[in-house]
């Protein structure tokens, strides 16, 4: 500060007032300038407020504007600049405020508030960053009363003001990623794109704790033609990936239709090796569950047991135990393995029970032939009395399989 004759005076309560002139772009009644020196912090001002007292209590209050106030440019109660430059390779920072110590009550580390009314947009905090991030915000523990996390929003409207408890416009709206991964996102336009790597984990967790609620709701209302309620991918079409998992039931009102077929998940009981295109037949061994779910027992059809011929085996399913036993919301995690050409003795495996299959065929048959079970338990073209699984719908390949559109009754 220049070493004015009363700079040095000033008393509790003084005030400086005075008209700003001249052709400066930034006229100021106050300059405070700290130059020179080689000291590793420098402060070009201080405001402490150290006294006791039940009432609030501020180190620094700036005010602009009033009732006087006019024109388009705009008005500015408090204006923090870093001019950045140096060698220096530490961060910096146009503001920084620091709560610190024991605190009775609730903490802020500082409070924005935006109090005044019109049509025009309002905003409590607004950040602009020509790159990188606009706002970045770290939590690094939870507390008695609130979980950790680095951002929280809340809307108080209610009724017809549907207000939102945060709003995120970008390609991407919103990008969430568990702890150690990289965030990943689609080539789309996502509203949200969630990943996870680690075993067990979920890029998207919605969980619905009341009558009539969902966890995860998706629709196609108001859309075009071609838009849907939701889409899910299995990325490369392997069995070995699958689309939707769904523990427990699942409902649809207005059918389903898919290019393949419908299938089942059973347990094989029989004692020989089990190969993807055999028929298999209900054995009444159904003691197994999986989820809390039944699960019927197979064994090899044949022509004693045709009439208990249930599905076409299709790819053997392998476990991953949950990660968390203790977590209710932890669960096993059942999984084809297409890697498997051979399926053992109480193997769990997939069913086609109605639509197009791969079934293993004996003898020349041609495009619309019904097949049956034959006595030592082949697949071949049936005769007018025979009981039929299903209708060739494509020749056999080398290895004698054919596409079939069977249909277990």
């Amino acid at each position: 500060m220049t070493g004015s004759p009363y700079a040095y005076s000033l008393a509790p309560g003084a005030m400086i007032a005075g008209a700003t002139t001249g052709n400066s772009p930034d006229p100021a009644l106050l300059n405070v300038i700290a130059t020179g020196g080689s000291a590793n912090s420098t402060i070009a001002s201080e405001f402490d407020n150290v006294n006791g007292g039940m009432g609030s209590r501020t180190a620094l209050k700036a005010t602009a504007g009033g009732s006087g106030s006019s024109g388009n440019n705009p008005i500015i109660a408090g204006s923090f600049y870093n001019q950045g430059g140096g060698s220096s390779t530490g961060s910096q920072s146009g503001i920084q405020s620091t709560l610190q110590g024991a605190v009775a009550g609730s903490g802020y580390g500082g409070i924005f508030q935006d109090l005044s009314s019109g049509g025009h947009y309002h905003y409590g905090i607004f950040s602009l960053a020509f790159s990188g991030e606009g706002i970045h915000a770290i939590s690094d523990s939870s507390t008695g009363q609130q979980q950790s996390a680095g951002v929280t929003g809340v809307s108080l409207a209610s009724g017809s003001d549907r207000g939102a408890g945060g709003v995120f416009t970008g390609t991407n709206g919103v990008v969430g990623y568990a702890s150690g991964d990289i965030a990943t996102v689609s080539g789309y336009s996502d509203g949200v794109s969630g990943l996870s790597s680690t075993t067990g984990g979920s890029g998207l967790f919605g969980h619905a704790i009341n009558s009539t609620g969902a966890g995860v709701w998706g629709t196609a209302y108001l859309g075009p033609s071609n838009s849907f309620g939701g889409f899910f991918d299995s990325y490369d079409q392997a069995a070995s990936h699958s689309a939707i998992y769904a523990r427990g039931a699942g409902h649809a009102t207005g059918g389903w239709f898919t290019g393949l077929g419908f299938g089942l998940m059973v347990k094989y009981d029989g004692s020989g090796d089990l190969h993807t295109g055999d028929v298999l037949a209900l054995d009444g061994n159904n003691t197994t569950a999986v989820d809390g779910s039944p699960v019927l027992g197979v064994v090899k059809a044949d022509a004693s047991n045709a009439d208990a011929a249930i599905g076409v085996a299709q790819y053997r399913y392998s476990d991953t135990p949950a990660v968390d036993k203790s977590n209710p919301m932890s669960h096993d995690t059942i999984q084809v393995d297409d890697s498997t050409t051979t399926i053992k003795s109480g193997d769990l495996l997939q069913i086609v029970i109605a639509g197009q299959t791969r079934v293993k065929v004996s003898g020349n048959v041609k495009l619309g032939d019904h097949l049956t079970i034959t006595r030592d338990g082949s697949v071949s073209a049936a005769q007018a009395s025979d009981l039929t699984i299903g209708k060739v719908a494509g020749k056999p390949d080398a290895n004698g399989l054919v596409t079939v559109v069977v249909n277990f009754k």
